[in-house]
């Protein structure tokens, strides 16, 4: 287990507890990162959740008293009420201001996850945690790119995925259904990248509104990369873009910078344009459950001001096929393609026949070091002139 996925798990524990739902993925991430990179510790981290300047703490805390917060806080995390004689212990606690609402959360986690326990109600209280820990995982892996994070809906979804969970493992697997059956009934939404049938091409969608079409064929004239801007009209089925930049001759949505409206069909498998009228059929990558590194993939490099740099849109195809785009921001000499083939066992990825559009003469081949993490992310280690790098899944 990763330093990254043992963050995870106890950012996790305090959205169960304190909030008392599964997390969204943003807000996950925004808590993890800020504590791997020591901007936060995990108890700043525990009194911002339990802070009153905190609204979502506020509405579900704020006209509670002592006790009411006590019971809604053990309930939380372990599906029970405090025992009569720690109920008192910490109702006197609170009431006296000795102790604020997060570190007595602390000690409740510590309490039931103490290794030594032997008492059964400890040991009953740890399978509960685990297991809220781990419906709540599903959620949030299953949940990361749907628009609606953070609405009222959204919430009440997070809420449900721990809500009911227990020590019986029967519960995991009802809520785990549940998560899988929810995403299976949002409507096809156009975020993720696309995959034509040869692998020659792929076309990326963005959430904030970019979109980024990368083209494979080397020796060809014709590797490199669109970039723009997305617009759809789901009603009408009309998908607009605004090229920017284009750097792949005539393939490619557009011919240069430009605009274009086409008829756009989304499915949860894939996506069919109307092009010059034919219809193109792109399929979907999504993640492979057997292969871990399988899916499309972001990643972002950072100015000292925290501003954005650059992306990278890493696509890792079943078959052994690896697409990318490094685009900078400031330095038009940092945007090219690459292309190569892959094999990914353990932590290592080994890369051959690599080739970077208008970089380099020759293929090459390396290795990297790539790690899984619980939320669905990756963690790429050896990336000239960045280090490492955090890549969200993108779809």
């Amino acid at each position: 287990m990763t330093r990254r996925d043992i963050v995870i798990i106890k950012v996790s524990e305090l959205y169960i507890g304190i909030l008392g739902r599964a997390p969204d993925f943003i807000g996950l991430n925004y808590w993890v990162n800020q504590i791997l990179d020591g901007s936060l510790s995990l108890e700043n981290t525990r009194a911002s959740f339990a802070s009153p300047d905190q609204p979502e703490y506020w509405d579900i805390y704020g006209d509670l008293d002592n006790g009411e917060l006590l019971d809604k806080i053990y309930t939380n995390f372990l599906e029970r009420t405090a025992d009569t004689e720690g109920r008192e212990y910490w109702l006197e606690e609170l009431d006296s201001g000795d102790i604020a609402t997060d570190q007595m959360i602390v000690a409740i986690i510590n309490a039931a996850q103490d290794p030594a326990a032997t008492d059964e109600q400890t040991l009953i209280d740890a399978q509960v945690l685990a297991n809220k820990v781990e419906a709540a995982i599903t959620f949030v892996t299953e949940t990361q790119s749907f628009v609606a994070a953070g609405s009222a809906d959204f919430i009440d979804f997070a809420q449900g995925a721990v809500n009911e969970v227990t020590e019986d493992p029967e519960t995991v697997a009802s809520s785990q259904a549940a998560t899988l059956s929810l995403v299976a009934a949002q409507p096809a939404y156009l975020v993720g990248t696309y995959v034509s049938a040869e692998q020659k091409s792929t076309l990326s969608f963005l959430g904030g509104g970019s979109y980024v079409q990368i083209q494979n064929e080397s020796g060809q004239g014709q590797d490199g990369f669109e970039f723009g801007s997305w617009t759809y009209d789901e009603d009408n089925g009309l998908l607009a873009l605004n090229v920017i930049l284009d750097t792949n001759g005539n393939a490619g949505m557009v011919n240069g910078p430009g605009t274009l409206t086409i008829d756009a069909n989304i499915t949860t498998q894939g996506l069919t344009l109307g092009v010059a009228d034919e219809a193109l059929a792109l399929s979907k990558l999504t993640a492979d459950a057997g292969k871990a590194e399988v899916g499309s993939w972001i990643g972002f490099s950072y100015n000292e001001d925290q501003s954005v740099d650059a992306f990278f849109i890493t696509n890792l195809i079943d078959g052994g096929l690896l697409t990318s785009l490094d685009f900078s921001f400031t330095n038009a000499e940092e945007r090219y393609v690459s292309a190569g083939n892959y094999i990914f066992e353990g932590d290592q990825l080994s890369v051959s026949g690599f080739t970077a559009s208008g970089r380099s003469a020759d293929p090459e081949s390396f290795v990297k070091t790539l790690v899984p993490n619980l939320d669905h992310t990756l963690t790429l280690s050896g990336v000239d002139g960045v280090g490492t790098v955090l890549l969200s899944y993108l779809g």
